[in-house]
């Protein structure tokens, strides 16, 4: 009895590290109003960002952030086994001029490109879509985010050891 428990707990372990487990995550941003949604669970219903600290506190802060994100950036370039990724986009918008609205349409796409080429160094992207609908005459924005992200124990591990390896 006891080996057959023995066997059952390392089968479990084993399923636990070794095969990855999907990871859905949907982001809504629809008029001002954000919303964060993992495996369908409000986990963020309405966001609002008021930081009300002085400046220079914040300019500190965040040039440290943004040379601590640089190198591990380039550490996760570096990494063997990456998490895969399915992502779609769906971008409805409209600006209150029709001429605006199709200049931007047309630099979305591009704009798309190298953020999908910044998500290529971090993730493994199998699939992508970007639905981009302009609503020409009417101010409006709606950004849906949908992703599907496969990841193991074992690369979760993997990946620290490789980041704080590194710095």
């Amino acid at each position: 009895m006891l080996i057959k428990l023995l066997i059952l707990f390392i089968l479990i372990l084993f399923v636990l590290v070794f095969i990855p487990i999907p990871l859905k995550i949907k982001i809504n941003y629809i008029n001002k109003a954000f919303s964060l949604k993992i495996y369908n669970l409000n986990v963020i219903n309405k966001f609002n960002l008021k930081d009300n600290k002085p400046p220079l506190e914040r300019k500190k802060k965040s040039s440290f952030l943004i040379n601590n994100f640089k190198v591990n950036l380039k550490s996760l370039k570096k990494l063997k086994f990456k998490p895969h990724i399915k992502i779609k986009v769906k971008l409805i918008y409209g600006l209150d001029d029709a001429a605006y609205t199709a200049i931007t349409y047309g630099l979305i796409p591009t704009l798309s490109t190298f953020i999908f080429a910044l998500i290529k160094n971090i993730f493994v992207v199998k699939k992508k879509e970007l639905h981009v609908k302009p609503v020409f005459n009417s101010f409006y924005f709606n950004l849906e985010i949908s992703s599907i992200i496969y990841i193991s124990l074992a690369k979760i591990i993997y990946m620290y050891i490789k980041l704080f390896k590194h710095s």
